[in-house]
């Protein structure tokens, strides 16, 4: 009765094994053999962890939004919350910063008082700045005035954003290394 559960443990460690191909075809099995185990939720993270690392993005992708559009999870899962962390960053990473908006906006929103809270606000500052820049850019080739005018102000809105989300990751790393609770990454 635990077999799924077992399955998912050792694609982990597959997976921290750098054993990638191992871990996929892990979960794969696991997925095959139990859909309705709640492990599957679980599977369906750790193999788009591997596919990310195959350089399958798109695959990976798919695996996530079965997790956060399927009827099973609710945004309380921690597959869920994993689920829609993991989406936005393939989505940022990959330079799809209107995709990524949004999801990092609802990540923020929900779980801003997760350990990983911090980086998702960085990438959504990022991503802000980035379309502050893709925005202007098309502004600067509109030839109708009208069009050029909203576009700036767009650009602007998204480089506003940008600044107060980057205001407050610089808030929460000098706030934790008053505590002393900086990390690597901080």
């Amino acid at each position: 009765r635990r077999r799924a559960f077992a399955l998912v443990g050792l694609a982990e460690s597959y997976l921290a094994a750098d054993q990638v191909e191992a871990a996929l075809e892990t979960c794969r099995e696991c997925l095959i053999s139990f859909p309705r185990d709640a492990a599957t939720f679980q599977a369906r993270l750790v193999a788009s962890r591997s596919l990310i690392e195959l350089g399958k993005d798109d695959e990976a992708k798919q695996l996530l939004l079965e997790n956060l559009e399927g009827d099973e999870l609710t945004p309380s899962s921690l597959e869920w919350r994993d689920s829609l962390i993991e989406l936005a960053r393939i989505l940022h990473f990959e330079q799809k910063y209107a995709e990524a908006l949004p999801r990092l906006e609802e990540a923020v929103a929900r779980y801003g008082d997760d350990p990983q809270a911090v980086e998702l606000r960085y990438l959504l500052a990022d991503s802000a700045l980035q379309l502050a820049d893709e925005v202007r850019a098309k502004a600067e080739t509109t030839s109708v005035a009208t069009a050029r005018l909203a576009l700036r102000r767009q650009s602007q809105d998204y480089l506003e954003r940008a600044v107060n989300e980057f205001s407050l990751v610089q808030q929460e790393i000098q706030r934790r290394q008053t505590v002393g609770e900086l990390s690597e990454l901080d």
